[in-house]
């Protein structure tokens, strides 16, 4: 699909037959469609306009792929068999009131319902993708507060500023940033989608320490991280902040609760989750961070080549122009059940020189 509006129409153009993009005017089943689905549909021209017959599936782009591939190798027994089974001038005879074409999807129909089933069982069954932040810890966002009387923050100040590894976040206000501990010895990520935090882009961030009336609030991303902030400020602050309560929220949970205003539970007050802003803005510096580093990361979408490395090749420009097509295509579907901003791709595509390619329909 090359574009869509919503409630109104989407412009699609056949992967298997090949030829001009068409508008299909369609209400209901444009409504959660997002630029570069791969659906399967039957248009039918009425009147002046083309209409979709009936369901719509959205194929994932490599499980379009595979379906394609299936139905080039497939077309080649079928016109085997043809000839196999008729003589010339009976196949002729067929194939002059039908294109040959139309009558081999009509005989593949299935093979689309099929693949899609097939894929649909499986990503349900699939456990959801790890994420770790640069020590190999699962990414869990904690949030560890700390009461203490409004007498005593002059005290805390003064012992935050002398911390080692700690620094206010801005001048004269009691918030401090905690810095990447300097421990050697600790598992670095090796698998799965890597999340960190980052002052400026250069120093990497452990956790951050805020200032509300009556509480202080430590903000990690990792439990293990969680832990050792809370061992160290109990230490540094003794006799200063009474005991620590923490809440736990995965990716996931954060996730689903943006897409479910109403997840939260009866009297639950606005401090049970964490910041709508701040949760964004986590999950965009994470995306930023995320596509950053795999620019420089073999893929196997791309046949275990970078993304550079495929801008640069003319053999294989088009598999990474399909990838961050794939890429923008995701993330709209995501941002869509979520109710929010897109992540913005135009940097990914300006990083490697393909800018120009951005708004052009796949071939297959």
């Amino acid at each position: 699909m090359v574009a869509v509006s919503p409630g109104l129409y989407c412009d699609v153009r056949d992967l298997v037959r090949g030829g001009e993009t068409v508008r299909v005017h369609e209400h209901m089943g444009t409504q959660n469609l997002a630029r570069w689905d791969r659906l399967a549909a039957r248009v039918l021209k009425t009147d002046s306009k083309r209409v979709f017959s009936g369901g719509i599936l959205r194929f994932p782009a490599e499980l379009a792929q595979s379906l394609l591939k299936v139905l080039t190798e497939s077309r080649k027994q079928f016109d085997k068999e043809l000839t196999r089974r008729v003589d010339k001038k009976t196949a002729a005879s067929i194939t002059a009131e039908i294109d040959q074409t139309t009558l081999f999807l009509r005989e593949s129909a299935t093979a689309f319902t099929s693949l899609w089933l097939m894929h649909v069982i499986t990503k349900l069954r699939a456990p959801l993708p790890e994420i770790v932040n640069r020590d190999g810890e699962a990414v869990v966002f904690a949030e560890t507060r700390f009461p203490f009387l409004a007498e005593h923050l002059d005290a805390i100040s003064v012992r935050m500023d002398a911390a080692p590894g700690w620094e206010r976040e801005q001048p004269g206000e009691p918030g401090w940033v905690w810095f990447a501990e300097q421990d050697t010895g600790k598992r670095k990520p090796q698998h799965g989608l890597k999340f960190e935090t980052w002052q400026d882009g250069q120093r990497s961030i452990s956790g951050t320490l805020k200032t509300e009336p009556g509480v202080l609030i430590l903000s990690t991303n990792s439990v293990e991280r969680s832990r050792r902030g809370q061992a160290e400020l109990e230490k540094r602050l003794h006799g200063l902040i009474g005991p620590a309560l923490s809440k736990l929220q995965t990716p996931q949970q954060l996730m689903d609760q943006r897409g479910d205003p109403g997840s939260q539970q009866a009297g639950s007050g606005p401090d049970d989750a964490l910041d709508p802003q701040l949760a964004a803005e986590m999950i965009r510096n994470m995306l930023g961070q995320h596509y950053r580093h795999t620019l420089d990361e073999p893929l196997p979408m791309l046949d275990n080549k970078t993304p550079r490395q495929c801008a640069r090749s003319k053999k294989d420009q088009s598999k990474v122009i399909e990838w961050l097509k794939y890429l923008e295509n995701s993330e709209q579907h995501r941002a869509g059940q979520q109710q929010q901003a897109s992540y913005d791709f135009r940097w990914l595509w300006e990083e490697l020189n393909l800018t120009e390619y951005r708004d052009t329909p796949p071939d297959r």
